[in-house]
């Protein structure tokens, strides 16, 4: 048995400290969440519920479950993250694969308009005045189309263009492929790589002025604001 130095020993002693802190830091809160999930409201308002339920009781799962635009809202979800995926990584693999070719004109002026919208993002009012401008008010595609490309997305897909080899281009192109399928064909290789996540956040909750078309996180801000007076 290798014997350890005291310094050894210590930093060890250490690490297991900080790292049980961070930890509880961690899992306390959400402890707390569940115990207060599973409390009645007012043992919540007299402030008495900490890591363990008092007051037992369902009823406030029963009160989500039974709204049935929690249930309107999850499917809003999917289906977001599902289309909205497939319409990111369609979009910009067709941005990307043009923008990675040394034989097409113009791709560095239109290289540098993305850059631009990388580092400087548009705030809330152009992005409601666009989705408004293409009509896209109370409907689900203002939470998909307006962010159907992503610029650090595009960079990384078109840095992976950019690496394949030019045989495999020349073999396609002596097949009678076209750049859309040549493109199409490395998306499908490139998928495990990188894969978009979409988040309903605020920017684009302003398209969605309507309840009907609230994703699971715009209706769980719903119900934080509406129980929020008791569950703070």
């Amino acid at each position: 048995m290798i014997k350890r130095s005291k310094s050894e020993v210590v930093f060890e002693m250490f690490n297991y400290i900080f790292l049980a802190v961070i930890s509880g830091a961690m899992i306390f809160p959400i402890l707390h969440v569940a115990a207060q999930s599973l409390s009645s409201d007012l043992a919540i308002s007299r402030g008495d519920v900490g890591l363990w339920p008092v007051e037992f009781t369902w009823s406030n799962y029963a009160v989500v479950l039974n709204d049935t635009s929690v249930w309107r809202s999850f499917m809003i979800s999917v289906l977001v993250t599902v289309l909205g995926t497939a319409i990111n990584l369609i979009a910009t693999a067709s941005l990307a694969y043009p923008l990675s070719r040394t034989e097409y004109n113009g791709r560095k002026a239109i290289l540098m308009l993305v850059l631009i919208t990388f580092i400087f993002s548009a705030p809330l009012i152009p992005n409601y005045l666009l989705i408004k401008s293409l009509s896209m008010l109370d409907t689900v595609w203002a939470l998909m189309i307006p962010g159907a490309i992503s610029a650090y997305n595009l960079f990384i897909m078109r840095s992976f263009f950019m690496n394949l080899p030019n045989e495999i281009i020349d073999s396609a192109g002596s097949t009678g492929a076209e750049s859309c399928g040549l493109s199409q064909a490395s998306c499908c290789r490139y998928r495990n790589r990188s894969w978009p996540r979409w988040d309903c956040s605020t920017r684009l909750r302003i398209g969605i002025p309507t309840r009907p078309l609230y994703t699971i996180s715009m209706t769980e801000s719903c119900f934080r604001f509406r129980f929020g007076c008791v569950r703070s």
